[in-house]
């Protein structure tokens, strides 16, 4: 059957139509990609993007290439941070390991790739009833 019947026994207590008005509220966030344009004006703000092109000259190499794609990343039109992708966010962590970002700019990303949507919708407590006879 369908994933909400799962979700029933924590309403156990409840009418089917406080069942079904309670799972009709459930929301669910999803992380979507960052376009180059959000990025480029998420970079503006609070001297980020200044912080990541002095960091393309750092002495160290590999803080210098995390620099240098990030730049990129910020720049380069038709580009996006996908913060579902493992390697994304290793650079990103990285580029707060070595305080080039803050975490509070770690956390202003994460916020800007978040959206929040409903889990289930227009379930009835005819829905409920039929689901809570299935053995």
């Amino acid at each position: 059957m369908t994933e909400w019947i799962e979700e029933l026994p924590a309403l156990s207590k409840l009418t089917d139509a406080e069942a079904a008005e309670a799972m009709n509220a459930m929301t669910v966030e999803k992380l979507l990609p960052i376009s180059s344009a959000e990025l480029l004006a998420w970079s503006a703000a609070n001297g980020r993007f200044a912080r990541v092109d002095d960091a393309t000259g750092h002495a160290n190499v590999m803080i210098r290439s995390l620099a240098c794609a990030a730049k990129l990343l910020l720049t380069r039109d038709g580009t996006s941070l996908d913060l579902n992708k493992l390697d994304r966010v290793a650079m990103l962590d990285s580029l707060v390991a070595v305080e080039v970002l803050t975490e509070a700019d770690k956390a202003s990303l994460y916020a800007l790739a978040t959206v929040t949507r409903k889990k289930y919708s227009h379930l009835g407590p005819h829905h409920v009833a039929y689901a809570r006879k299935l053995p």
